[in-house]
């Protein structure tokens, strides 16, 4: 027995179906209201009390004009926007909900994001009405610079992320914050080359996110969870010094065990 959401998804997969052909005709029409009269359960709730409104209203002539067809196609259309709002907002729901189970076991040993099965639209920062769709289960993105830089890298890997990525994060911080290394990373958008690679090391009681110097760029980034503060620290291997004179506490144990990890 088909319930009342499957009713709806039928109907609104009916609805998108006559979209497809561009122009709506009067046996489109007829169809719909057909449709309607076989399915009454699918007409007690949106969008089938909207559609029969507007049918009965457009049949009570026994004729249908362009004017008509044309009112038909604009509540399909609002239709299809609004079902497609409603799937992104349970997806929402969903993916929330996985973040706040995420929470207690964060921040990882191992240099991964937490995989989060949505897919987010993100707008360009640069281009106007550009938007980008954001997998982050795969931390993929359809941008340019990931598509040419960043697509080949394995799975879970942090350099993945392109600006995009961390503007996806940040619409799923649970609450709280992100823990640890995790909320620093991905707070400090601070977008890295893809030949970027990560170790992630324990030193007293902080776990630390390090970057490690890739051939070209001799710098080194650390980032994690001080009290309730997020912090990046930078730190030069050729000049031999941390930047703007500001290390953190600790400096040199925790440049000793990351240098021993990056050998």
């Amino acid at each position: 027995m088909v319930g009342m959401d499957g009713f709806r998804l039928q109907l609104v997969r009916h609805c998108d179906s006559l979209l497809e052909s561009g122009e709506l005709t009067d046996t489109d029409a007829y169809d719909l209201a057909d449709w309607l009269n076989k399915h009454d359960e699918a007409c007690l709730k949106w969008p089938g009390e909207d559609l029969v409104q507007l049918l009965q209203q457009i049949w009570a002539d026994k004729k249908v004009t362009q004017t008509e067809l044309r009112r038909l196609a604009v509540l399909l259309r609002a239709i299809h926007k609004e079902w497609t709002k409603i799937q992104f907002d349970e997806s929402m729901v969903r993916a929330r909900s996985q973040v706040e189970a995420l929470v207690a076991r964060l921040p990882p040993p191992e240099p991964q994001l937490p995989e989060i099965s949505i897919t987010l639209p993100i707008k360009s920062h640069t281009q106007k009405g550009v938007v980008y769709n954001v997998n982050l289960a795969g931390l993929a993105c359809t941008c340019a610079d990931w598509r040419a830089y960043r697509c080949d890298l394995p799975a879970g890997h942090l350099s993945r992320c392109c600006k995009h990525v961390f503007d996806a994060f940040a619409q799923l911080i649970p609450r709280g914050t992100w823990p640890g290394w995790v909320g620093s990373f991905v707070s400090s958008g601070w977008i890295v080359s893809p030949k970027t690679e990560w170790r992630v090391i324990d030193v007293g009681s902080n776990r630390w996110l390090v970057s490690m110097p890739d051939g070209q760029k001799q710098w080194m980034n650390f980032y994690t969870q001080e009290s309730e503060a997020y912090e990046r620290y930078g730190y030069s291997t050729l000049e031999r010094r941390w930047a703007y004179d500001m290390p953190p506490r600790g400096a040199n144990k925790l440049l000793q065990v990351a240098l021993a990890r990056c050998s």
